[in-house]
């Protein structure tokens, strides 16, 4: 169980519940002072309408694509908190 820190949008609690991500990008900074960037789109088996995922990788936007079972364990193995 866990939760994360995110930006504050009009009567959006600070902290949100950690749920299935279809999505991940942004940058993480660890605790030894390193910086990991992630980008994770959904993979086309997972998606019901493979349009936004397909221009983000196309572009080179999204470094991973994957289904969604599988998006969490790789961000948890990016991080290594």
């Amino acid at each position: 169980l866990a939760y994360l820190d995110t930006h504050y949008y009009g009567g959006i609690k600070k902290y949100q519940w950690v749920t299935i991500p279809l999505a991940i990008h942004g940058v993480v900074a660890k605790k030894d002072g390193s910086v990991t960037s992630i980008t994770i789109g959904e993979d086309e088996p997972s998606c019901v309408v493979y349009g936004m995922p397909k221009v983000a990788y196309d572009i080179g936007a999204v470094k991973y694509q994957l289904p969604l079972t599988a998006i969490a364990n790789k961000v948890y193995s990016l991080l290594k908190l």
